[in-house]
């Protein structure tokens, strides 16, 4: 007899979908850095331009929270 799940598979439920409303945010604010790396030895003016418009955010985060010092030891890393 074959036993059958009540559950989809692949279905991961709240679980699932509280993961990436929090890892999507993480790694955005984590590639910075990256970009940050690249700009430095890649700097065109247009590229620069909307690194810093895609990161506007990270930007306000630095200048009005607690987390300008973080923002900033971690892109120093990088850059």
């Amino acid at each position: 007899m074959k036993h059958e799940s009540t559950q989809e598979s692949g279905s991961s439920g709240p679980f699932g979908v509280w993961l990436f409303v929090v890892l999507i945010p993480i790694c955005y604010m984590l590639s910075i850095g990256p970009v940050g790396a690249i700009a430095k030895k890649r700097p065109s003016a247009s590229w620069v331009d909307t690194a810093r418009k895609f990161y506007c955010p990270v930007t306000w985060l630095h200048d009005h929270s607690f987390l300008e010092k973080p923002i900033e030891v971690y892109f120093r890393l990088w850059v």
